[in-house]
């Protein structure tokens, strides 16, 4: 059974540190005449990570998921229609695009992202040497 690790996650910034980052990229002078509005806008978002809303605005799956009820974030992308091309029947996914991800995601920011990392690095592994010799991988 694989152990689940915890503890990867940086720890929370301090007030000033966060105030020192968020202004970083607003250190053209250009910006001089907004610093009150990026004060305002800097409260907003220091609220925001202190109560962890990654992601406030959310939409529901929709018709054509196993679950239409379950919720995903509403970020601009465009839900997955029936014009969306699926992958056709027998074909091998991608294994090699998903265990090349280098996200700097942990357990802090997508609780159980070690070991879901693990479990993606390491399953492809026997696909990707069959993959060298031209032969598929049902797994």
């Amino acid at each position: 059974m694989t152990e689940v690790r915890k503890g990867q996650a940086p720890p929370t910034l301090e007030r000033a540190e966060f105030h020192e980052r968020f202004m970083q990229s607003y250190h053209d002078p250009a910006f001089k005449a907004e610093s009150q509005a990026l004060g305002r806008i800097e409260v907003i978002a220091w609220e925001a990570y202190q109560e962890g809303r990654k992601a406030p605005v959310t939409r529901k799956a929709g018709p054509g998921y196993a679950d239409p009820t379950t919720t995903f974030p509403s970020n601009g992308s465009r839900p997955r229609s029936a014009s969306t091309p699926r992958r056709p029947p027998g074909q091998a996914r991608d294994f090699a695009r998903t265990a090349g991800r280098g996200s700097p995601r942990n357990d802090g920011t997508c609780p159980g992202e070690i070991s879901k990392r693990t479990v993606c690095c390491n399953s492809p592994a026997p696909c990707l040497k069959r993959s060298r010799s031209n032969a598929t991988c049902s797994t």
